[in-house]
């Protein structure tokens, strides 16, 4: 949805002072007052710094937007006088092994990816997989103006493609599952990126009123690489 509102501003901008103001300098002055009152810690970094009143403010209005009485217990670890109404969610005589981790400091990071030699082969291959998605998802976006027709169209296409894939990305994962999903991805989109090198466009296309076929093959592969 974003870029089919970019595309349209774009058309009726007259400056690229107006698009820039309007588009990245407004919406990042806004934001400064979403984060600023609407985005909150999480309970979990607040229990790391002990802070357990921020931690149980936060959960509270967590409990309040799902439609939940409000917390009235005490955390673990938290200090002072038990409360009458309330009581300790984890007792000593049974804290879950996660708590436990906490209390003693044992935390769990990324370079712990990397210490089992099964897990890191995993880890790297999946980095792989992912880095390579990615780059060739940026690589389509700085190859619009270059399919062969009008970048603004390419833009509107690029931008209902991926409206697309959005919309049916969670029905194809449960469907497929998630390991053949992305195998048909990878392969579509390899496939879809390896067919414009074989259809190049001539120079001439670019400034045809009809197109030429090579222009055809260009749009539909980008369209099969947004899409999946």
């Amino acid at each position: 949805m974003t870029q089919v509102f970019t595309t349209t501003f774009f058309l009726l901008a007259t400056s690229w002072r107006i698009v820039c103001i309007v588009l990245i300098g407004a919406p990042l002055l806004i934001s400064l007052f979403v984060i600023r009152n609407y985005i909150y810690e999480t309970p979990r970094f607040h229990y790391f710094k002990q802070h357990y009143a921020e931690a149980k403010d936060v959960l509270n209005k967590i409990a309040k937007v799902n439609r939940r009485p409000p917390i009235t217990a005490r955390l673990y670890g938290e200090q002072g006088q038990e409360a009458e109404e309330g009581t300790i969610i984890f007792p000593k005589r049974h804290v879950p092994p996660e708590v436990q981790a906490i209390a003693k400091g044992d935390f769990t990071g990324y370079l712990d990816l990397f210490k089992d030699k099964q897990l890191r082969k995993i880890t790297i291959f999946l980095l792989y997989v992912w880095f390579f998605r990615n780059f060739a998802y940026y690589g389509l976006n700085f190859s619009l103006p270059s399919l062969g027709t009008e970048v603004y169209r390419n833009f509107t296409i690029a931008a209902f493609a991926e409206i697309f894939a959005n919309l049916t990305a969670d029905i194809i994962n449960k469907r497929f599952g998630r390991k053949l999903s992305l195998i048909i991805s990878v392969g579509l989109v390899s496939l879809s990126c390896l067919l414009i090198i074989f259809f190049p466009i001539p120079d001439e296309c670019y400034l045809a009123v009809e197109g030429c076929y090579q222009k055809k093959v260009s749009i539909i592969s980008a369209i099969v690489s947004f899409c999946f």
